[in-house]
């Protein structure tokens, strides 16, 4: 099972998620108000995968890559699964295709993946800089 870290977006998978007997830990818990820099930081340290629908973890990532490049930051994330909200948005689906990615948490890590709920597909960020190099 997989170690998530449920950002303030997203408290509605928390349930399901334990139910399904996977290590959570909900944003709110942690510290409600941070940034999500902050709540980046909690969930890398503890070596969770976060699950959120804000935008502001694709340049957190974009960041993070940069500085494994360039040797400043040396622990991968444990990953990043976000989706796009639109009108085909749908929550219980969100939680199905969660659990799915879930099934190989090591699969995850360093990327960030988004599920694109119109399309019915998720797209990963193949930006991963340290295959190869480090």
């Amino acid at each position: 099972m997989a170690r998530v870290y449920i950002d303030e977006n997203s408290r509605f998978l928390v349930a399901p998620l334990r139910r399904s007997g996977h290590d959570v830990l909900d944003a709110g818990d942690a510290g409600k108000g941070h940034s999500d820099v902050w709540h980046f930081r909690q969930a890398t340290s503890d070596r969770r995968i976060i699950i959120t629908l804000d935008t502001g973890f694709y340049y957190i990532h974009g960041l993070w890559t940069a500085l494994m490049t360039l040797e400043v930051v040396r622990p991968r994330h444990a990953g990043i699964l976000t989706s796009v909200v639109n009108k085909q948005f749908d929550e219980d689906e969100w939680e199905k295709t969660i659990q799915t990615k879930l099934a190989i948490p090591e699969e995850l890590s360093g990327r960030i993946s988004t599920w694109h709920p119109d399309e019915k597909r998720w797209n990963d960020d193949l930006r991963r800089p340290w295959k190869g190099i480090l």
